[in-house]
């Protein structure tokens, strides 16, 4: 026989509940972040920043990708921390000549 103490039952189903409502609006913070960074990549006038991968969890981003010049990535890097509500950058960007060679400094 199971017993299950209603208070501790509703207690969880509160919490859980309380969970779906702070994630939401984090999600959206998120998304909000996102597409601050597109608009901003685009307005940069470099198409190469807008192939991009953004990903935002928590205010935390990532970038990744491939660049043909460290200056474009610096862009970027300075571009998205400037964005309220940014908490943190990974970036994951691979600075690459025309000929494929990877840059010692990416």
């Amino acid at each position: 026989m199971l017993i299950v103490d209603s208070t501790q039952e509703k207690g969880r189903r509160e919490s859980s509940l309380s969970a779906d409502f702070v994630a939401e609006p984090r999600r959206n913070q998120d998304a909000s972040i996102e597409a601050t960074i597109r608009q901003r990549f685009s307005n940069l006038g470099y198409p190469q920043l807008q192939q991009l991968r953004v990903d935002v969890d928590h205010g935390r981003v990532a970038i990744a990708g491939q660049l043909s010049r460290y200056y474009l990535r610096q862009l970027a890097q300075t571009a998205v921390m400037q964005i309220p509500g940014v908490t943190g950058l990974t970036t994951d960007v691979a600075v690459v000549a025309s000929n494929g060679d990877v840059s010692a400094d990416s």
